[in-house]
């Protein structure tokens, strides 16, 4: 503590200052603090939490506002395509430009003359009347139809390979018939040939009995050689069989091969033609043996017959100017093909 006179530090006991000799203060005594008993902590009651329910917000429906966009209009005007025709492959395309030839459509209007004329019938009665009639060409038909179909197809630059397979299936149905008339006459050859004997023999025997050595006379009359006329009958009815049958075999068989191997050329996309040479060489002599034969038919049968061989020679120059000439490269022209 300090003197409150002069402000000197004091001991606790000290009565008296000792620099001032003033009375030290009492010291102040300090009152006994009371105990305070801690309060007991009573535990707090146990709380039970419940999380709230949380309540979906309410769904939203947006619809977004609806916005009408016009595109400007452009003016296009796509290029001009010049379409030749070269669609599938470079035999097509050699076939489109062969079957579209000037020489090929004179073709089919030779034919279509010399179907329509071979069709009309001319006959003269016993009283020097003459009577018309219409028997259809079936094959001359078939024919002028399918080189029709097969020049109008070309000419539009896509060739119709159906038509030239039916023209090749034509040319086989007559392949058929011409064996069927070979097969014909080959039989009635033989039964004249058998009957000619057999009348012949059975004459001469008849003669023999009744005039015995006398018989010989009708040798020389000729009366008893009919087995001779019969076999002699036989023998041309054979060989007109025979000429039927060398004729079908190297000329329609060869035809129909010809015709076969195009349109299996064009369906395939490799060209292999066959039988070329030999038809054209056919073809021009049925042309000049059909004009030797045109002159005796009348009016119908010559226009017909003219028209037929004209046919064979114009198809030999057909063929030898674009499947028996020299082999030509054939390059398609380039194509320009958007997607």
């Amino acid at each position: 503590m300090f003197c409150q006179n002069c402000g000197s530090n004091l001991d606790n006991n000290a009565a008296f200052c000792p620099n001032c000799g003033a009375a030290a203060p009492k010291a102040e005594t300090a009152a006994p603090q009371p105990v305070v008993a801690a309060p007991v902590a009573t535990p707090a009651p146990e709380q039970t939490y419940t999380a709230p329910v949380e309540t979906p917000a309410p769904q939203q429906t947006y619809t977004a506002p609806q916005q009408t966009y016009s595109a400007p209009q452009q003016n296009y005007t796509a290029p001009q395509q010049v379409f030749t025709g070269y669609a599938l492959n470079p035999v097509t395309a050699r076939f489109n430009s062969v079957f579209s030839d000037v020489l090929f459509m004179v073709v089919c209007i030779l034919v279509s003359v010399s179907t329509l004329f071979s069709s009309i019938q001319v006959s003269t009665n016993v009283w020097g009347g003459t009577s018309t009639s219409f028997s259809p060409d079936v094959f001359g038909i078939l024919f002028t139809i399918f080189l029709w179909m097969t020049y109008s197809s070309a000419k539009k630059g896509n060739i119709n390979i159906k038509s030239l397979r039916s023209t090749s299936g034509t040319t086989f149905a007559m392949y058929i018939v011409m064996w069927v008339a070979v097969g014909i006459l080959g039989v009635c050859g033989l039964l004249v040939l058998v009957a000619g004997n057999a009348v012949g023999g059975s004459i001469m025997g008849s003669l023999v009995d009744e005039l015995g050595s006398d018989a010989a006379i009708f040798y020389e009359l000729g009366l008893g050689s009919a087995g001779a006329a019969f076999t002699f009958i036989a023998i041309v009815i054979l060989l007109m069989a025979g000429v039927f049958a060398v004729f079908n075999i190297f000329f329609v068989g060869g035809l129909h091969k010809f015709a076969k191997s195009i349109y299996t050329s064009a369906q395939n996309g490799f060209e292999n033609i066959v039988k070329a040479n030999s038809c054209s060489i056919w073809l021009l002599v049925m042309g000049i043996i059909n004009v030797l034969g045109s002159f005796s038919g009348g009016f119908t049968g010559f226009i017909a017959g003219a028209a037929q061989s004209a046919t064979y020679i114009i198809l030999f120059i057909w063929i030898k100017k674009y499947f028996v000439a020299p082999a030509q490269t054939f390059v398609a022209p380039p194509q320009n093909y958007v997607g």
